[in-house]
């Protein structure tokens, strides 16, 4: 245990010898590390054992964790289809089965939209937004060059 020719080796070693000289490390030895092992309890009042049962408030702590996080979730990649989609709609159209184009495509849509990473996501929005931005300081550009330019 100790480094080689430490101080303490010999004082360890000496007190060892002494006590199994005596009988008295095989007394500790045999009070200490039984051979039987442990003594089985009879009561059954308060059981040991671990079930199911020990950790349902655990259980349910992490199962409205979870739930929790994932609403946040669906509702941030709700928000983000909401911006990414912006006014591009199909309106009042129908397929052969008669249901709207504009729900069966909105769905296909929100599939495609989950499948592309989520850096490529918000770049798009960003473009989108930019392009709306510059598209209205033109149209804003234009009114004006229009009022400025009619005869008072």
């Amino acid at each position: 245990v100790f480094q080689r020719d430490s101080p303490l080796t010999v004082d360890m070693s000496t007190a060892i010898l002494s006590l199994s000289e005596d009988g008295d490390l095989q007394r500790m030895h045999d009070e200490w590390l039984p051979l039987t092992g442990c003594a089985k309890k009879t009561d059954d009042s308060s059981p040991n054992q671990l079930g199911l049962q020990s950790f349902w408030g655990l259980f349910l702590i992490c199962g409205v964790f979870a739930t929790v996080a994932l609403a946040i979730f669906f509702l941030t990649v709700a928000s983000q289809y909401k911006k990414f989609s912006g006014s591009n709609s199909v309106s009042g159209s129908y397929d052969s089965n008669g249901r709207s184009r504009k729900r069966s495509s909105s769905i296909k849509d929100f599939m495609e939209f989950l499948d592309v990473r989520e850096d490529e996501v918000c770049k798009r929005i960003k473009s989108m937004q930019s392009d709306k931005q510059q598209e209205s300081l033109s149209s804003w550009s234009r009114s004006f060059n229009d009022l400025s330019l009619s005869p008072p």
